[in-house]
């Protein structure tokens, strides 16, 4: 695969801040649910996620950010990433109203946990290629 070929879809500034220039970014203003829907909208026209919407051990409802990597393709819907963001988006509604809550002085903790987590996602990505 290309770079041109693989998209971070985030809502996390310091992601589009670092990563922006080596991988196309799709910033996204939002909440996670937002990134969620965003990702299930890709899918649905062929796109395959590279990198688990839900990875890490944080809860949708303890961090305001989320990055995922996509393979950008036109074709037909992957059945798995499909199940996968379908699955992220039914926990997030579960969780995401409790985000407020955990969010005062810590966006800098959550927005660097976030960006460790899609780093370790590139770099899986790129020993594989």
């Amino acid at each position: 695969m290309k770079k041109q070929e693989v998209l971070i879809v985030t809502n996390n500034p310091l992601v589009k801040e670092k990563i922006e220039g080596n991988y196309n970014i799709d910033f996204v203003e939002g909440d996670i649910l937002n990134v969620m829907e965003k990702l299930r909208d890709m899918i649905h026209k062929g796109s395959v996620l590279l990198t688990h919407p839900l990875s890490g051990s944080i809860k949708p409802g303890q961090t305001p950010y989320k990055s995922v990597m996509v393979h950008i393709v036109e074709g037909d819907v992957d059945a798995d990433s499909l199940l996968m963001i379908e699955d992220a988006i039914d926990n997030c509604k579960k969780f995401v109203k409790r985000a407020d809550e955990f969010r005062e002085g810590t966006d800098e903790d959550k927005q660097f946990i976030d960006f460790t987590l899609i780093s370790s996602g590139i770099e899986s990505f790129e020993a594989l290629k």
